[in-house]
């Protein structure tokens, strides 16, 4: 299944390359956006599927990645008491 993603994602990073109008030494970046949209789509994907909410704490797209142990907002429901 990595492979498929692999493939998905390299096939994304080529589309963005050529949409930017192949600049060169900009790979990395190309990359790191394609896994970035690639893992947006399957956030939505599960979320549409009913198998994950998304929330900002396990928001994929979120910088720095998902919180893991963060507290909750005042007066939100959840976490730890």
């Amino acid at each position: 299944m990595e492979d498929d993603r692999d493939r998905r994602v390299r096939e994304r990073a080529h589309m963005i390359w050529e949409r930017e109008g192949r600049p060169e030494g900009r790979d990395s970046e190309h990359w790191t956006q394609a896994e970035r949209e690639i893992a947006n789509e399957e956030a939505a994907a599960e979320a549409a599927a009913g198998e994950l909410k998304v929330t900002a704490y396990n928001d994929p797209t979120r910088p720095g990645g998902p919180v893991e142990g963060g507290s909750y907002p005042s007066g939100s429901r959840g976490g730890k008491r």
